[in-house]
């Protein structure tokens, strides 16, 4: 399907990553089912779980900021369009973090072979939602 003329940057803005049916439920938002996963996790400390708090609190800041602000402001649609989407990108980056923690957490072997690989996949998952965190904060202009 082609774009009308002046369209074609909503092409530029096509994330072709889907949701897995995990994030669909129990509420109707990906951000917040990816924490509720990630917080039903019984080895995650309570660091970890201060970065989850924070992710869903600055996703639902970055939201009614949105709704408030942006949407139906006048502003440029393509800077708008490009907004409406960082939620979204910052879910996957964090959902992506976490897939690769849970598949540390079944690795069968040696406790010293798999401890480092666990320790370093929760790292990630830790800068993730940190930067997941900075990311929606900044896209609003914010200060933490």
């Amino acid at each position: 399907m082609s774009m009308p003329e002046g369209w074609e940057w909503l092409d530029e803005l096509a994330d072709e990553w889907q949701p897995p049916e995990e994030l669909q439920g129990p509420s109707n938002g990906v951000p917040v089912n990816l924490a509720i996963q990630i917080l039903s996790c019984d080895v995650l400390d309570l660091e970890a779980r201060a970065l989850v708090g924070r992710f869903i609190t600055e996703d639902a800041q970055f939201t009614s900021w949105f709704l408030r602000e942006v949407k139906g402001s006048g502003r440029d649609i393509q800077q708008v369009a490009a907004l409406s989407r960082t939620p979204f990108r910052q879910a996957r980056l964090v959902f992506a973090a976490w897939q690769h923690f849970r598949e540390c957490l079944h690795l069968e072997g040696q406790a010293e072979d798999v401890a480092p690989l666990l320790a370093t996949a929760r790292e990630a998952l830790d800068a993730a939602l940190s930067t997941a965190v900075d990311t929606l904060v900044t896209a609003r202009g914010d200060r933490q």
